[in-house]
C-alpha cells in the first residue's frame, strides 16, 4: 500500500505501525548495524507509483527502512514524502538482471538498480530479516 507520509498523520502513523511495527530503537539499530538502505536509484514501477514519480523532475530514487515486521520504502514525489508499506509475509523479492532487484507486493512493485556493495549487502540484510521473520527468529537481535 502507498500512502503519503509527509505529514504527522496519526491515522497513517498507527496503520504503519501496525503492519510493520514500530521502529527500532537506538540499541537495536546499532546491533543491527543499522536499519536502512543507501539512495537506491528506481529503474521501474507499479502504474500508482510511476504516476506519482513522472510528476516529478528529480532523479528517481528511494530509501528502504526496516521494520521488525516489514520494510518500508520512502520516495519523493514533487514537495511530498511516499511510504510503499509491505509487510514480510506479503513481500516477494526479485533478483533480475545482474544488478536489478523488485519487491513486490500485491499487484504493486518497485524495481531498483543495485550499484554498490552496500546496496548488494542491505537486499541481502532484507532477505534474511524476511526469513528469520518467517521462521519466527529475530537473529539480528540476538
Amino acid at each position: 500500500m502507498i500512502l503519503n507520509i509527509s505529514y504527522n498523520n496519526k491515522k497513517v502513523k498507527n496503520f504503519i505501525n501496525e503492519s510493520l511495527g514500530k521502529a527500532y530503537g537506538f540499541i537495536e539499530r546499532i546491533k543491527m548495524n543499522g536499519i536502512g538502505s543507501p539512495k537506491l536509484k528506481i529503474k521501474d514501477a507499479s502504474m500508482d507509483v510511476k504516476l506519482l514519480l513522472d510528476v516529478n523532475s528529480n532523479a528517481k530514487s528511494c530509501n528502504i527502512e526496516i521494520r521488525p515486521k516489514g520494510i518500508l520504502i520512502h520516495f519523493k514525489s514533487i514537495l511530498d514524502t511516499y511510504g510503499f508499506v509491505i509487510p514480510f509475509h506479503k513481500l516477494i523479492i526479485f533478483k533480475g538482471d545482474k544488478n536489478t532487484v523488485t519487491f513486490f507486493c500485491d499487484t504493486e512493485f518497485i524495481k531498483i538498480t543495485q550499484d554498490s556493495n552496500a546496496s548488494f549487502k542491505f537486499v541481502q540484510k532484507v532477505m534474511d530479516m524476511k526469513i528469520n521473520y518467517n521462521s519466527g527468529k529475530n537473529l539480528y537481535l540476538i
